[in-house]
């Protein structure tokens, strides 16, 4: 199980969960990790590709590319990432950055 902590609209935090991870989706994360260590990817690319991952992990409509950019505080953004990335290939899973 994964676990994402966004900051809404109504500036509540929510915390979004996906039970069941799939093979698939961890190819996805695999992809992406080769992507960046081959090629010449700049910060900014980087980190949407990084976004889409991580949104792309979750089946739920509401985690998507725009609301994981405007729901993360900009200090806690690689650390938030990097653990749902941890999550999902089963190592220690953290508190979700808003819960701490």
């Amino acid at each position: 199980m994964i676990k994402l902590a966004l900051k809404q609209q109504d500036g509540e935090t929510k915390i979004f969960t996906q039970e069941f991870v799939s093979g698939r989706k961890l190819r996805n994360m695999l992809v992406f990790f080769k992507k960046v260590e081959k090629e010449n990817v700049d910060e900014l690319e980087m980190l949407d590709e990084l976004v889409n991952t991580v949104a792309n992990l979750f089946d739920n409509d509401l985690v998507t590319f725009d609301t994981i950019w405007d729901g993360i505080e900009a200090s806690k953004m690689a650390e938030t990432l990097r653990d749902v990335l941890n999550q999902a290939m089963g190592k220690e899973e953290k508190k979700p950055v808003a819960e701490q």
